[in-house]
């Protein structure tokens, strides 16, 4: 999963508009492989949404393979402010991040700042 979206993202990267860059603090842990693709499908929302909506000139994603897996994925683009909640409610995309991420008993926050980025958090159990 982690060589994919690092796949993912290189291929984003290539066209030369976005900086993308992958962390990882721990060593990757063994995942079930339905879980791994909902992981995965989460992520590329994620990228998506960056992709049409953020303007964004930076992405990074973080993996964090501690108690649980913790994903952050942030990009630097014009945000939305709380006052925009609407957009998690009615937005497709963004709904879709956190139904995906309570099929496999995780959490997604969706973190976002005017003129300073957004920030998608996934916490999943590895059982």
């Amino acid at each position: 999963m982690l060589q994919a979206v690092e796949q993912e993202l290189q291929r984003i990267g290539r066209a030369g508009v976005i900086l993308c860059h992958v962390e990882v603090t721990g060593n990757e842990r063994q995942i079930a492989e339905q879980k791994k693709i909902i992981i995965f499908r989460i992520v590329q929302e994620s990228l998506q949404n960056i992709l049409k909506h953020a303007q964004a000139t930076a992405i990074n994603v973080e993996f964090d393979f501690s108690e649980q897996l913790k994903i952050t994925i942030g990009d630097n683009g014009v945000g939305f402010s709380a006052g925009e909640k609407v957009k998690i409610e009615t937005g497709l995309g963004l709904q879709n991040i956190v139904k995906r991420a309570a099929l496999i008993n995780g959490e997604a926050t969706i973190n976002s700042i005017i003129n300073n980025g957004t920030k998608i958090t996934l916490t999943i159990p590895y059982a």
